[in-house]
């Protein structure tokens, strides 16, 4: 028997984490287009708010999925 909750929840899980994968790579081309353009002295801030930025988008995306289900 089909549980139409069951399968629009899924629907919007999957939509969620599509979501984010589409963020995540549109974070690494900006991170990517930046690397290319900067100096060095800015490389290391470059590498420091990317990682902030992964980290932030990790957390929030756990909380965002803990919190729905």
């Amino acid at each position: 028997m089909c549980d139409k909750s069951n399968d629009y929840k899924n629907d919007e899980v999957k939509s969620i984490v599509l979501g984010l994968f589409a963020l995540i790579g549109f974070i690494i081309i900006i991170y990517s287009i930046f690397m290319g353009v900067v100096g060095e002295p800015l490389a290391s801030t470059a590498d420091t708010v990317f990682v902030a930025a992964i980290l932030d988008l990790l957390l929030w995306s756990e909380e965002l999925l803990v919190g729905y289900f």
